[in-house]
């Protein structure tokens, strides 16, 4: 247990999983978050708020903790790769019981090849390209996510 602050311009690279305890992660302005290694599931505890949130290791899964929020920040970015054959799965921890994601005004958007699951999109509608959804709202195109 601690308090980690990633500062403008840094980049954290994650593997495993993170845990926010009454705001003790902190991401500024610029940093970059970037999800890696394929074989790992990583799992959000807590709510967060990133400024730039990367993952481009195909085959990924990300569980956010359920009824939680993670928010990328006005003019931040968000950039989700996949591909068809092994998509980055966006899951809650719990079925059925969704995590929000929130986007900040002007968030840069690049997903492509992804699976989401129970996960509501607010503040704007979360674009994704060649993907597929079960349980999702805000999520786009309608055609792949239902």
């Amino acid at each position: 247990k601690g308090y980690l602050e990633l500062a403008d311009g840094a980049m954290l690279t994650v593997s495993g999983d993170i845990r926010n305890v009454d705001g003790t992660v902190k991401f500024d302005d610029g940093s970059i978050v970037q999800f890696a290694n394929a074989d790992r599931v990583s799992t959000l505890a807590g709510n967060f708020t990133f400024s730039k949130l990367v993952c481009e290791a195909p085959g990924k899964t990300i569980s956010f903790a359920a009824g939680e929020t993670t928010t990328i920040a006005a003019g931040g970015a968000l950039t989700l790769t996949g591909t068809e054959e092994n998509p980055i799965v966006l899951q809650s921890t719990e079925a059925e019981s969704p995590w929000t994601l929130a986007l900040g005004e002007g968030v840069s958007q690049s997903m492509e090849s992804i699976r989401v699951s129970d996960s509501i999109a607010t503040g704007g509608t979360a674009t994704a390209l060649n993907s597929s959804g079960e349980n999702v709202t805000g999520w786009v195109p309608a055609s792949y996510c239902k």
